[in-house]
């Protein structure tokens, strides 16, 4: 099994998006949220082909945490039958760590330490 994934969900406004960000970083049960948009999403929803503006979070955690992540964005998602009807996806990131020496060699002027991050979330203090 994978030590990370990523995590990748939408919400409809950019508050919410920040609020779900914070919370889940806060509550330390992600390295890392990534907040894109507006995006345009085109969806199959209650019979019939939707369009809406979203923002997307690309949520960076370890698989250990994937529960708890689950239960904290089904918990605080504004969508109110999102895990029941709407679809999150979870991707496997088996080369997290390259790409973060990747990036540290590509910007030495930040103190971007992503693996230190990640391993802060995966220990509980």
């Amino acid at each position: 099994m994978t030590d990370y994934v990523q995590v990748l969900t939408t919400v409809d406004s950019a508050e919410d998006a920040e609020r779900l960000g914070r919370g889940i970083v806060g509550t330390r049960l992600a390295a890392c949220v990534q907040i894109v948009g507006p995006i345009q999403s085109l969806y199959w929803w209650q019979n019939k082909v939707e369009d809406a503006q979203e923002w997307q979070l690309l949520v960076k955690t370890a698989t250990a945490r994937l529960p708890e992540l689950e239960q904290h964005i089904k918990t605080n998602h504004t969508y109110d039958e999102f895990f029941e009807e709407r679809a999150h996806l979870r991707l496997p990131l088996p080369t997290l760590q390259p790409a973060c020496d990747c990036l540290k060699l590509r910007q030495p002027h930040r103190e971007f330490r992503l693996a230190e991050h990640h391993e802060s979330v995966l220990s509980d203090s």
